[in-house]
């Protein structure tokens, strides 16, 4: 039987210095200024639901900062039961799912394709890789437009058919990062 291997091979620097933390409900209104620069009207969250990630599921919400301290970019994400997005389950924190839904991965227009993304989405999951146990996660999963599908694949992620959820306009595809190791999908990062 043929095995599937997640592998992330480094994590990458970005083209700048940053650091990387979890943010807290006093970076809310630059973060939300990013979310809406980020996504289109439709598909970016309401003022309202994103304090709401951000006040109850803080843990969650990383950021990426420039030495001068701006906000370069952030992952969001709550918790959710089962292993399968649906509508209600990604309108909700439940703080003791096993899944972590991403619902946004964002970078400032400036700070794109200089790696900040891709660094601070592999931080993310390598964070939530390494306190599993203690977090009581199995998996990380998001939803994907077509073609953002190969940024995902590059910190791991794999396609897991078609979503039952519509965001915006354009059709997206649920995407998984298994966190717990199987004979199916074992799992391995490396630094550069």
């Amino acid at each position: 039987t043929h095995t599937h291997t997640t592998c992330i091979r480094f994590l990458p620097e970005p083209e700048m210095n940053c650091s990387f933390a979890f943010l807290t409900p006093a970076a809310f209104e630059e973060a939300y200024a990013l979310e809406t620069a980020g996504y289109p009207e439709d598909e970016a969250a309401s003022r309202e639901n994103f304090l709401l990630r951000l006040q109850t599921a803080s843990d969650y919400f990383m950021g990426a900062r420039s030495d001068d301290g701006t906000l370069l970019g952030f992952v969001n994400g709550t918790r959710v039961c089962g292993d399968k997005l649906t509508h209600d389950s990604m309108s909700a924190h439940q703080p003791n799912g096993e899944t972590l839904c991403i619902h946004s991965v964002c970078v400032s227009p400036d700070h794109r394709r200089k790696k900040v993304g891709q660094s601070l989405l592999q931080r993310y999951v390598a964070h939530m890789k390494a306190n599993k146990e203690a977090l009581g996660l199995q998996r990380i999963c998001l939803l994907a437009h077509d073609y953002l599908r190969s940024f995902y694949e590059t910190a791991g992620f794999t396609c897991t058919g078609q979503s039952v959820v519509v965001h915006g306009e354009k059709m997206v595809q649920p995407m998984n990062f298994p966190l717990l190791c199987s004979e199916k999908t074992p799992l391995c990062f490396l630094r550069k």
